[in-house]
C-alpha cells in the first residue's frame, strides 16, 4: 500500500469494530501519527508493527485491544499519548525510545518498559545475567557476553 508520507491514521479509524481487525496488523510506512482511539477496542488485534515513519502514538490509540501482545515502538516515536495501551494486559515487556515522552497511564501497570535502543536492552540483560551469575565473584563477562548478545532478542529477553 503506497502512503504519502505525513499521513495520519484519524481517530477511531479501525477502532470500537472488534472484529475489523484480527491477528497481526502492520501500518503502512509514510503514516505519521496513529489517532486518539484509532484502534481501540480491536478485541482481537494481536500483534501490531509500527513503521519508522510514526512519531506520535495519540491518547487511548490502542486502548482496550485485550489481545494485543506483541507491538514495536520505532526509535522515531517522540510522544505517547494518555491510555494509549490501557487495557492491553496481554503487553508484559516494552523497549521505548529514550527521546520518547510517555504520557501518565499510558501502559497497563503490568507492563515493564525499558527506554532506551534494543542494543542498549539486550547490554542490560546480559549484565544483570553476568552480576547475576557471578555472585561468587568469578569474572565471566569475556566469556559469556559476546554469546548472550547474540541470543536476547528486542521482545523483552525471550530467546530468538
Amino acid at each position: 500500500m503506497d502512503i504519502p508520507p505525513g499521513c495520519v491514521i484519524e481517530g477511531t479509524t479501525f477502532g470500537h469494530c472488534p472484529h475489523r481487525i484480527t491477528g497481526e496488523f502492520a501500518i503502512p510506512d509514510g503514516v505519521t501519527d496513529i489517532g486518539h482511539l484509532a484502534f481501540a477496542s480491536c478485541a482481537f488485534l494481536t500483534s501490531i508493527h509500527i513503521p519508522e515513519s510514526v512519531t506520535k502514538i495519540d491518547d487511548s490509540a490502542f486502548s482496550a485491544c485485550h489481545s494485543l501482545a506483541s507491538i514495536n515502538i520505532p526509535e522515531g516515536v517522540t510522544e505517547i499519548g494518555k491510555w494509549a495501551f490501557s487495557g492491553c494486559n496481554k503487553l508484559t515487556c516494552l523497549i521505548i525510545p529514550k527521546a520518547c515522552s510517555v504520557a501518565e497511564h499510558a501502559f497497563p501497570p503490568s507492563c515493564k518498559i525499558f527506554k532506551g535502543s534494543v542494543a542498549e536492552y539486550r547490554e542490560h540483560l546480559v549484565k544483570n545475567l553476568v552480576e547475576e551469575r557471578a555472585g561468587d565473584g568469578v569474572d565471566i563477562v569475556g566469556m559469556l557476553a559476546p554469546t548472550a548478545l547474540n541470543t536476547v532478542d528486542s521482545r523483552c529477553g525471550r530467546d530468538i
